[in-house]
């Protein structure tokens, strides 16, 4: 064989390597035209798809062994609803009739130091009000720290300017505030300093600062018991921390005088409230979370001392702010509310701890969620010694008031704005005369109410229970369902129906007493009870309600009676304050 017949056939096989190695590579080699071209690219479609697959793939992955099965929610979230269709919990609107006085947007705790009443604001401040004038006075002001903060107030800022939840008085000066973002602070109202007494971020709570602190308790001027309603996510993620339902609160003790600090219980699920008994032996706390109260105890019994249990659960909402009532019963006011016709979006994700996990991370849409669900108003009483419901106070329509300080009106009376066109109420709403009908500017709340009216002219006239929609105009009633009367002749009407018939004639100087425990009502006639009793059909919100016709004249008393009440009745309650 030639050289180059040797030559040709060498380059014709690497030719042919060279078309074999492009082959393999996805080249394909034009025999006209031996420049190297690829293949005709994915497209972008698919591989898109192919990334959302394995995204899938991997969510699902997460979801199914990064995320728990079961998680403290689970355990010990109540499994049952309470009911609101019975005494105490019946639904009123006993709120709706409330006085609002608008003071800024936000006020979260109150706290009434030498006859004035102190509050905070979403934009940092503390305001001063005054009850009797309503005037207010900015105490200390976010904005005074740099004249660049005139967005406090928005959420984005408030770990700027700061957000002062709970309130409570040290001395007859000063008060202790709690800030969610920066700590513990003593705030003196007449010189307006303040003072900081523990940081958010004191390096004795090591990798689990204060991230979120809430409510505040003082205890002899010297120690301080206060929530951290979570470790990891701060107020403005709260959303966060009630999905999560994690036991990372914390109730902590404050030593004024010697600068200690101690963890009283970190397994807490959003510890919110704080409230010391008024033996000073423990200190209750609401776990809103769990729709319960806990109690930890400090003093007394030594088996007791340091540990916690709890003092009443599956309330019927999420509790907040807890405070003592003047006889020393405990105050609950609710951050939602919970029961079988209304259940919370925890009754309804509480075996679903992944899927709350995920919605964790959205907390925005969370709230946003919350602000379109139905708002119902409401404080319980709880009972101190039984811990049992004592009364509630709700506003069932949740009107969208701006944020406000509630205040009373200071006694029960007929309600002037509410009555017939041609009835007259004189004697400062307490004698009716005319034609028609009035009710009383508050609603039957507690479980045994009692109120009386006096017979001063005879003539047509009924007293009795009435819903806010019954025709106050139009007499006699009972020949409605919106009303449960009485009349001059002993007959119990409702709905055109006679329910009973009281046999004692009624004659002018004569006291009728009318007692009411949410189901049925009692009659005295001078103190003598009448029979039979009859049974009121409804689960609404009633008034005290009274008609007069043909020259009848009543004199109504709801407080300093003729006779003394029944046992276990009292006069309407309309209290003062709520603090």
């Amino acid at each position: 064989m030639t050289e180059n017949v040797r030559q040709r056939k060498r380059v014709d096989e690497a030719i042919y390597q060279s078309t074999e190695d492009d082959s393999k590579r996805g080249i394909v080699i034009d025999p006209d035209d031996r420049r190297p071209r690829r293949q005709p690219s994915i497209p972008l479609s698919q591989v898109a798809l192919t990334v959302i697959a394995i995204a899938m793939l991997a969510l699902l992955a997460y979801i199914q062994f990064a995320l728990p099965h079961e998680d403290h929610m689970t355990k010990h979230f109540p499994a049952s609803l309470p009911t609101m269709d019975g005494a105490p919990l019946l639904v009123n609107d006993f709120l709706a009739h409330s006085e609002r006085i608008y003071v800024g947007e936000g006020p979260e705790s109150i706290e009434p130091l030498n006859g004035m009443l102190y509050t905070g604001l979403k934009n940092g401040s503390i305001i001063e009000l005054d009850p009797v004038t309503r005037k207010t006075r900015v105490v200390y002001s976010s904005l005074s720290i740099d004249d660049h903060l005139l967005t406090c107030g928005k959420d984005n800022l408030e770990h700027v300017c700061g957000r002062p939840l709970g309130i409570r008085r040290l001395s007859d000066d000063e008060l202790i505030v709690v800030q969610a973002y920066h700590g513990l602070f003593k705030l003196n109202v007449k010189t307006k300093k303040l003072t900081r007494l523990i940081s958010a971020d004191d390096q004795r709570f090591g990798s689990r600062p204060l991230k979120f602190v809430n409510d505040v308790d003082v205890l002899e001027g010297r120690y301080l018991f206060f929530t951290d309603s979570d470790w990891l996510y701060p107020r403005k993620e709260f959303m966060s921390v009630l999905m999560h339902a994690s036991p990372r609160g914390r109730l902590i003790r404050f030593d004024l005088e010697t600068g200690k600090v101690r963890i009283l219980d970190d397994q807490l699920a959003f510890p919110n409230g704080v409230q010391l008994s008024v033996d000073k032996q423990s200190v209750l706390v609401c776990e809103t979370t769990l729709a319960r109260v806990i109690r930890h105890w400090i003093n007394g019994d030594s088996s007791k001392i340091g540990k916690s249990e709890v003092f009443i659960d599956n309330l019927p909402g999420l509790p907040d702010n807890i405070r003592l009532t003047s006889s020393g019963n405990y105050w609950i006011a609710f951050a939602g509310i919970r029961h079988q016709d209304q259940p919370s979006i925890l009754d309804r994700l509480r075996n679903w701890p992944r899927l709350r996990t995920l919605l964790s991370l959205v907390p925005g849409a969370l709230k946003k969620i919350q602000r379109r669900l139905p708002q119902h108003g409401l404080i319980i009483e709880v009972d101190k010694d039984n811990r049992h419901i004592v009364r509630s106070l709700q506003d069932a329509e949740g009107s969208n008031y701006p944020d406000v300080i509630v205040a009373h009106r200071p006694e029960v009376t007929l309600d002037t704005s509410r009555m017939g066109q041609d009835v007259v109420v004189v004697k400062n709403g307490r004698r009716l005369c005319g034609t028609g009908a009035a009710v009383a500017n508050a609603p039957v709340v507690q479980n045994k109410a009692y109120f009386e009216m006096k017979l001063q002219t005879q003539g047509t006239w009924g007293i009795g229970l009435g819903t806010r929609r019954a025709n106050l105009s139009k007499v006699p009633l009972g020949t409605d369902s919106e009303t449960w009367v009485m009349d001059q002749y002993g007959q119990v009407k409702h709905d055109n129906k006679v329910l009973g018939q009281f046999r004692t004639a009624i004659e002018e100087g004569d006291v009728v007493g009318f007692a009411y425990d949410h189901e049925t009502f009692r009659v005295f006639v001078n103190g003598t009870e009448q029979e039979p009793c009859c049974r009121v059909a409804t689960r609404g919100t009633v008034f005290p309600i009274f008609y007069v016709d043909e020259g009848a004249i009543l004199d109504i008393q709801f407080s300093t009676f003729y006779f003394p009440p029944p046992e276990g009745y009292d006069r309407i309650l309309l209290e003062k304050s709520l603090i």
